[in-house]
């Protein structure tokens, strides 16, 4: 039993480490060319927002936690994106 949970988080990182280095390429070669620190930096935090962001979606088919998790992605993206901003001024 222990064999299995330790199989499935492996997987689940793998898949979240497979996310974060694409993430992190498509920034590196489109927003960040001459700083390829802040796609390491943005695609972390863009791949922490993407599970949450699916968690929402799936909660807005059931009603749960709606409006708490609501504004969690809400703040959470708008965040990302003006700390985006702020560094390709």
């Amino acid at each position: 039993m222990v064999e299995e949970i330790a199989f499935m988080v492996n997987v689940f990182y793998f898949v979240y480490d497979l996310i974060r280095q694409g993430i992190e390429y498509l920034l590196s070669i489109t927003l960040y060319q001459a700083n390829p620190v802040y796609a390491e930096k943005y695609a972390d935090a863009i791949s922490m927002l993407i599970p949450v962001t699916a968690l929402w979606l799936v909660l807005e088919f059931v009603e749960g936690f709606r409006r708490f998790l609501k504004f969690i992605v809400l703040v959470g993206w708008v965040l990302v994106l003006v700390s985006i901003g702020i560094t390709l001024i």
